[in-house]
């Protein structure tokens, strides 16, 4: 008898084959499951060959970094930068200027006395030097007043001329009371020695470098 030999016929593996993930070449745009990364580029087998020399592998996540980096330099390069204000150039004038211009102008106004000024000063130098009885410290002060009324307290010295002093010298408050009577030869000259004795004491003291003075006539 032929014995009958049982073939074994083998039966397709019903299991699926894994396949390669494909990814697209950055070159061709062609997709393939090899590809190798060179400047940041996926380039498939093809493109590899016809650049020469293949590329390194590189790995995907060095493209992200990458791209990432460039990203950043590009908004960098897009935003303004703001330009430091420059300072601004002063002018000849300023440049040249002297730093105590400010003070020397306003030095000689400073410096102007009055002739309100001159009579508080002259009183106080006169109550300091303890020469004369309050009365007669009274009688300066109120007879210094009627000047600084008549003349003006804010008229300054080195401006009052003799003819001013002379008008004063002639005015109705200097001769006359009150009542409009004419005022006794003793009081008219009293007023009068008082104001002078003030400009004179100004010219001593260096405040005017000449009194104001009419020629005496009391």
């Amino acid at each position: 008898m032929t014995s009958k030999k049982n073939r074994t016929k083998s039966k397709p593996s019903s299991e699926p084959v894994a396949s390669a993930e494909l990814k697209r070449c950055d070159l061709c745009g062609a997709e393939s499951a090899n590809l190798s990364y060179r400047d940041g580029n996926a380039a498939c087998e093809k493109c590899a060959a016809a650049t020469g020399e293949p590329p390194k592998p590189e790995s995907p996540p060095k493209k992200r970094s990458r791209a990432k980096s460039s990203d950043s330099a590009a908004v960098e390069a897009a935003t303004p930068k703001a330009k430091a204000a420059k300072p601004k150039r002063k002018g000849r004038a300023a440049e040249t200027a002297p730093a105590d211009a400010s003070t020397e102008s306003a030095s000689p106004a400073a410096d102007v006395v009055t002739l309100g000024t001159l009579c508080e000063r002259y009183i106080a130098a006169l109550d300091a030097g303890g020469e004369h009885s309050m009365g007669t410290m009274r009688g300066y002060t109120a007879e210094l007043k009627v000047a600084c009324r008549e003349i003006g307290s804010d008229v300054a010295l080195v401006d009052l001329t003799v003819s001013r002093v002379q008008r004063f010298f002639d005015c109705p408050a200097v001769t006359t009371t009150r009542d409009g009577e004419p005022k006794a030869a003793v009081g008219v000259a009293k007023t009068r020695r008082v104001l002078r004795l003030a400009l004179l004491w100004a010219h001593e003291q260096g405040l005017v470098a000449q009194a104001p003075l009419p020629s005496a006539k009391d």
